[in-house]
Formats: C-alpha cells, structure tokens, sequence
C-alpha cells in the first residue's frame, strides 16, 4: 500500500517534468534548427530566423497573434 502511495506521488512529479521537457524539447528544435541554418540565414534575410529564435518562447505565452501585431 505504501509503495503504491509513493507511485501515485511520482506520476504526478513526471507529468510536471514533462512541462518542462516540452518546454526543453521545443527550445531543442529551434537548436538543432540553428546548427543547419546557416544555409536557411543566407536564404532568408535572418529577420524570419530572429523571429524564429524568439519565437517558441513567443508561441508557448501567445498563440503567435503579438507576432502578427508585430
């Protein structure tokens, strides 16, 4: 019983790990996503890239329409 207590605690602490590890996993993207940019920078005039950097923190707090406003 009392391991049983302790396995309803722990589910509870991963579903919050999970929060941050999407948090961690969309910042992982855009990571990931610079390294190979170079190319897409000199495709692009790297403003769309700036926004992009910013952008998933944006995107996590608004659903991106502050972006349209901008």
């Amino acid at each position: 019983m009392p391991e049983l207590r302790v396995s309803l605690p722990e589910p509870p602490t991963s579903e919050f790990w999970p929060s941050p590890a999407i948090n961690t996993s969309l910042s992982a993207p855009p990571s990931s996503v610079s390294l190979p940019p170079p190319d897409l920078r000199v495709s692009w005039p790297a403003s769309p890239l700036s926004l992009l950097s910013p952008s998933p923190p944006n995107k996590l707090s608004w659903p991106s329409p502050p972006a349209r406003l901008s």
